[in-house]
């Protein structure tokens, strides 16, 4: 025979004599019948699976008699056959608008075909209750429009005010600053100047003492030449150590002058020191006192500045999100509008 089974790729193995195969061709498993239902051609040994599962063959409801196709029975029979009492039950598309009808497919067609003025006149409630509440939103957003630009203006003028304040603070401080300065230049340029006298009239004091030593030395000398002519040993002797107790007297003098003035130029060095370190010391409080109050005023206005941006895309966010829930309403009412002027 030599026929093939296309799909399980098996072959006939019938064998015998020609005039015999007119018979065989008719009782061949494996020639090809056409289904009934889809009119493909099948292998016949896999005909009777093949009807069994057919996807086009048809059934009767057992509910309303009617012939439909195996595939559609179960979906009929749940939610199209009017005569199913288990069938679901659909609710109109019009639910929304204040509609209560539900029903089957067949009876959801007939009540939308009847009741169409009726579902216009629920549309057209429904958006004017819209129009109002947009006109409630509308005035919402106004209000709360203007409640965010005064509490922006309000902000505006508070940073201003901080920012103004900052400046009078540091410029101020600056003054200040300037003005010790100023003060602690010309302190300096009276102790120097102080010390410069002082100095000065040590170096008069040393130069006169000097000279008077000198003078006295040389008095001496010559006195000690002419008492050494006229007078005796013992009297010259008695007359040097008389000079040599006033060189004495006069060489204390001296030394006790010229540490009377060494401990008055300490002094003041030490003052003027003392005066420099406090005059430096306020000077450092003085601008860490500027840096922190400018530290602060910064950081107050970068705070307000964040919550006032946070406030702002809040209000943002909700009058966006609130436009498109109003906008996607409206826009679903003018669509199902058009659905019922269509089918009018």
């Amino acid at each position: 025979c030599g026929r093939t089974d296309a799909e399980g790729h098996d072959t006939c193995t019938h064998k015998g004599p020609r005039s015999a195969q007119p018979e065989h061709d008719q009782a061949c498993p494996f020639r090809v019948e056409t289904c009934e239902h889809c009119e493909r051609l099948v292998c016949a040994r896999r005909l009777v699976a093949h009807l069994a599962s057919c996807d086009q063959r048809k059934a009767i409801c057992e509910s309303c008699g009617e012939l439909l196709l195996v595939t559609k029975l179960k979906s009929h029979t749940k939610s199209e056959c009017a005569k199913n009492a288990r069938a679901e039950k659909n609710a109109c598309a019009f639910a929304r608008f204040g509609c209560s009808f539900s029903g089957c497919r067949d009876a959801m067609e007939k009540h939308e075909a009847q009741s169409a003025p009726d579902h216009l006149r629920m549309v057209s409630l429904a958006v004017e209750a819209s129009s109002v509440s947009y006109d409630a939103w509308y005035k919402d957003v106004s209000s709360v429009r203007d409640e965010l630009v005064k509490i922006v203006t309000a902000t505006t003028k508070s940073v201003q005010a901080v920012s103004l304040e900052t400046k009078r603070v540091v410029d101020c401080q600056m003054i200040e600053t300037e003005k010790m300065q100023t003060a602690f230049a010309d302190l300096r340029a009276h102790y120097e100047f102080q010390l410069g006298k002082v100095k000065e009239t040590h170096r008069i004091r040393a130069l006169a003492s000097e000279k008077r030593l000198n003078a006295v030395v040389t008095e001496n000398e010559l006195l000690r030449t002419q008492l050494s002519l006229k007078m005796s040993k013992e009297r010259g002797a008695a007359i040097e150590t008389g000079v040599f107790a006033k060189i004495a007297q006069v060489k204390h003098f001296v030394e006790a002058a010229v540490s009377t003035e060494t401990a008055s130029n300490e002094k003041h060095a030490r003052r003027w020191e003392t005066d420099v370190t406090r005059i430096l010391e306020s000077v450092v409080d003085a601008k860490a006192w500027v840096d922190k109050s400018t530290l602060d005023l910064h950081t107050r206005i970068a705070k307000h500045e964040v919550d006032d941006d946070n406030r702002r895309e809040r209000c943002d966010e909700e009058l966006a999100e609130f436009n498109c829930e109003t906008i996607n309403d409206l826009a679903e009412l003018s669509k199902r509008q058009q659905n019922l002027e269509k089918r009018w």
